[in-house]
């Protein structure tokens, strides 16, 4: 390791500043400079930790960072930004999705409410991969085991969000769709299309539960939005 890469230790004032942010889950922007390459990004901090006397951070997209990399950090604002109100649609749509998971747990669902789970992380797949991020090549019909909801809900909430750090919510984005017709769509309009594709089918999956007889729950958006206020 050069002199120039050296770890140089942060103060600690500065470091809380990163557990405040790891703890409260806050959507940030950094801005990080390694040796002559310079980036920003939209992310969270999954997870903060010290190897060999230098201190990391794990992005909310898997990438690890240096903490003295880290030019300018700011926290965003989910409801007086551009940026903020598309990320905050996001956050409601995997916090409803994760709702749902976990209202099914432990009762006996119907294929119906299986594929129409299935679906929603299916297309989400589908336009994450039209967008360039990370796909992995679902089938828009198919059913995926209950064990694996949370991976995957968590997996296409990752993969949508990644979009963020290679695209403006307003660039325009070309594709073909099933039919292989081709289209063009902004980024912001493909990801509020993905929150209200899901909101489509949850409220499919608790008429069926109420049809059922079984435990149901609410996932509309004011329901999010107090909880966020709080």
């Amino acid at each position: 390791m050069s002199e120039q890469s050296k770890y140089k230790p942060i103060n600690c004032d500065y470091y809380d500043h990163f557990e405040i942010h790891a703890m409260r889950k806050t959507w940030i922007k950094l801005d990080i400079k390694e040796e002559d390459e310079e980036r920003t990004y939209i992310t969270k901090i999954k997870t903060l930790q010290t190897k060999d006397k230098s201190e990391y951070a794990t992005l909310l997209h898997g990438e690890v960072i240096r903490l003295d990399q880290v030019v300018e950090m700011i926290a965003v604002d989910l409801t007086g930004s551009r940026i903020g109100a598309v990320l905050d649609k996001l956050e409601y749509n995997q916090w409803a999705n994760h709702l749902i998971i976990k209202t099914l747990e432990g009762q006996e669902v119907s294929e119906e409410i299986k594929s129409a789970l299935s679906h929603i992380f299916n297309a989400a797949d589908i336009w994450n991969t039209r967008m360039g991020s990370q796909g992995y090549g679902y089938g828009i019909r198919q059913v995926h085991d209950v064990a694996d909801w949370d991976t995957i809900s968590q997996a296409m909430y990752q993969s949508t969000t990644a979009v963020l750090n290679n695209h403006s919510i307003d660039d325009t984005i070309n594709y073909k769709n099933l039919a292989g017709e081709t289209h063009q769509s902004s980024v912001r309009d493909i990801i509020l299309h993905i929150v209200n594709h899901g909101s489509y089918h949850r409220g499919q999956i608790i008429q069926l539960l109420q049809q059922g007889g079984l435990k149901t729950v609410s996932t509309d958006f004011i329901n999010y939005s107090r909880l966020r206020m709080n």
